[in-house]
C-alpha cells in the first residue's frame, strides 16, 4: 500500500490518497481511494466563486457522482480501478 498526501498552503486543495496495488490474470493493477478537502473560507462560502478561481466544475462532478458536498467543505471520493499504465 502507498499513501499520499498534499497539504494546502492557502485556499488550495488538500488531498489524501491511498494505493493499493493488486495482481489480476497476471497483470499488475491499482486501486486508487483518493480525498480531497476544498476549502471554501477565502472564497466567502461559495462554491460557484471557489469553481471559477480552481477551473474545476465541482457541482457538475457531483451529479456524475464524483465528489460529495459537505458543509464549508467539498469532500471528493475517486475510486479508479486502473492498470500500470494508467
Amino acid at each position: 500500500m502507498y499513501v499520499g498526501f498534499d497539504a494546502s498552503q492557502y485556499s488550495d486543495d488538500t488531498s489524501l490518497a491511498f494505493v493499493f496495488p493488486y495482481e489480476q490474470d497476471g497483470r499488475q493493477m491499482y486501486h486508487i481511494y483518493q480525498h480531497s478537502f476544498i476549502p471554501t473560507s477565502r472564497t466567502q462560502q461559495s462554491i460557484n466563486i471557489k469553481e471559477n478561481q480552481d477551473g474545476i466544475p465541482y457541482r457538475e462532478e457531483e451529479k456524475r457522482g464524483l465528489r460529495r458536498f459537505r458543509t464549508q467543505w467539498v469532500v471528493t471520493l475517486i475510486i479508479l480501478t486502473c492498470t500500470t499504465g494508467c
